[in-house]
């Protein structure tokens, strides 16, 4: 059986985002808000452009998990995990807010 690396087991070093993903970073460039996530936002260009049918929704999502991918790159497994236990807590004003609520609700038990 051959197998051919993703990109995953090629790391993402050798991907250049920007460069094979210029029309999404042009359109994004374009959108109301810097911090435009793509999903939902009022005036999102990449969005419009999903729903005039000149970009596609796979290749949004491709490009958003390879950039995702991207921020771990050269990090080792603690400092993966310290990153996405951050992210994932990031509305509770991070992973030691969540502690302290923890333990908040831990002793009213």
């Amino acid at each position: 059986m051959n197998h051919t690396p993703g990109m995953r087991e090629l790391g993402l070093e050798s991907a250049n985002l920007s460069k094979t993903f210029a029309d999404i970073d042009e359109l994004a460039f374009m959108c109301k808000f810097q911090d435009c996530t793509h999903v939902s936002e009022l005036g999102c260009v990449v969005q419009k452009a999903i729903c005039d049918g000149t970009l596609s929704v796979e290749r949004l999502l491709s490009y958003q998990k390879l950039k995702k991918e991207a921020k771990y790159e050269g990090l080792n497994f603690k400092q993966i995990e310290t990153t996405k236990l951050n992210e994932m807590f990031s509305g509770v004003g991070g992973m030691k807010n969540a502690r302290r609520f923890a333990k908040g609700k831990n002793r009213e038990r």
